[in-house]
């Protein structure tokens, strides 16, 4: 990892965390991952409990993302995969994994 930047820790857990995603599970994942009104993709790292480093201004700028929380009705299996590797989604009834 590099020097410049910390682990995600929450809890005491390091994220992420457990197998690593495969390449076509990641590439999956981005097809189904939520956008906001404009079509942006949302921020992974700010859904989840491990939390986004950046600002939202620089996320956007860095990463082209979008510091929002989605409004799911249902997370299809491979968004579930790498969520829950970041700590999972961050809801109201929700803990970290």
């Amino acid at each position: 990892m590099n020097e410049e930047h910390e682990v995600p820790r929450v809890g005491g857990a390091v994220y992420p965390a457990g197998p690593q995603v495969t390449r076509r599970e990641f590439e999956d994942a981005k097809k189904l991952a939520p956008v906001d009104s404009k079509g942006q993709l949302l921020c992974w790292d700010f859904m989840c409990y491990a939390g986004c480093r950046l600002s939202p201004p620089e996320c956007a700028q860095r990463n082209q993302r979008v510091h929002e929380m989605p409004n799911l009705k249902s997370i299809p299996p491979v968004l579930k995969l790498v969520f829950n590797r970041l700590g999972g989604l961050r809801t109201k009834n929700s803990r970290p994994l």
